[in-house]
């Protein structure tokens, strides 16, 4: 999935599995947690971009949510209607 493609990614039970596979590597078939629709889901996705070197620059929780995640020279931006799909967009443009 090439990020253009990621920033349209709906959330749901889809991007969660999605989640699940890139971010924590987790092979299919688990039940995965709500990343895409739950704040308490969506704190742990945080820190465990954190535990893989992933610094949260920047933040903006208005509709749209926007994200930028930086580590070691890289960035990644994205957004969502929501915080947690801003966050699980992002997850995925850094897993791959």
């Amino acid at each position: 999935m090439i990020h253009a493609a990621i920033d349209k990614v709906p959330a749901g039970r889809d991007l969660d599995m999605e989640i699940e596979r890139a971010v924590f590597g987790q092979p299919s078939p688990v039940v995965p947690a709500y990343y895409s629709t739950g704040f308490s889901a969506c704190l742990g996705l945080q820190s465990e971009l954190i535990r893989l070197g992933w610094t949260i620059t920047e933040v903006e929780r208005a509709r749209p949510a926007r994200i930028r995640l930086d580590r070691k020279g890289e960035s990644i931006e994205a957004s969502g209607q929501t915080f947690e799909l801003a966050l699980c967009r992002a997850a995925l443009k850094a897993a791959r």
